[in-house]
């Protein structure tokens, strides 16, 4: 079965944590080094929703715009469909450098 994943981001520099808050299958988080570029990539192959946007299943928000807010703090929390997010952070990086 599919859900949205509620998915909270924080930085420190270009290392990215991501925190599932609300994993029902045992999505867990992981931490990934990773440049802005990298990260949108990440992000776009994710799927990633913005918190803003209603209904949560659609993007409203530009890449950017989420990794921007969620550097300055206002809004570091997006949505992820269950089966685009990824396990491992090893999985992540593949994601992101492919």
């Amino acid at each position: 079965m599919r859900y949205l994943l509620h998915v909270r981001l924080s930085n420190k520099g270009d290392l990215w944590t991501f925190y599932p808050m609300n994993s029902r299958k045992g999505e867990r988080f992981f931490k990934v080094d990773l440049s802005n570029d990298d990260l949108k990539t990440l992000l776009r192959k994710m799927k990633a929703k913005d918190e803003k946007t209603s209904p949560r299943s659609s993007k409203g928000r530009t890449y950017q715009q989420m990794i921007d807010d969620a550097k300055s703090g206002r809004d570091n929390q997006i949505w992820v469909w269950n089966t685009f997010y990824p396990m491992t952070a090893d999985v992540a990086m593949k994601i992101a450098l492919d």
